[in-house]
């Protein structure tokens, strides 16, 4: 009820003054006050494997399975698959 009658007055201040009504009490900063600051994203380290058998999965087709997804397929054989 309290927003419809703020639109309204802001809606009638604006077509009496030609100027918009900005209401700073509802400033974005004030709304996450009090709550921790994000963390900055970074990225994690993939570690590239070298698995024993890397050369004998390459050949039967690893690299391009489907069944596998990239992180597993770094994580076994990912410099003979081309992704580290």
């Amino acid at each position: 009820m309290l927003t419809t009658a703020l639109l309204v007055a802001a809606v009638l201040a604006f077509s009496l003054t030609g100027k918009a009504y900005v209401n700073h009490s509802l400033d974005d900063t004030h709304l996450f006050h009090g709550l921790p600051r994000p963390r900055k994203m970074v990225k994690r380290q993939t570690q590239c494997g070298t698995n024993a058998n890397c050369p004998h999965w390459v050949n039967n087709g690893f690299c391009n399975s489907t069944f596998y997804n990239n992180a597993q397929k770094t994580m076994y054989c990912g410099r003979q698959c081309g992704l580290c």
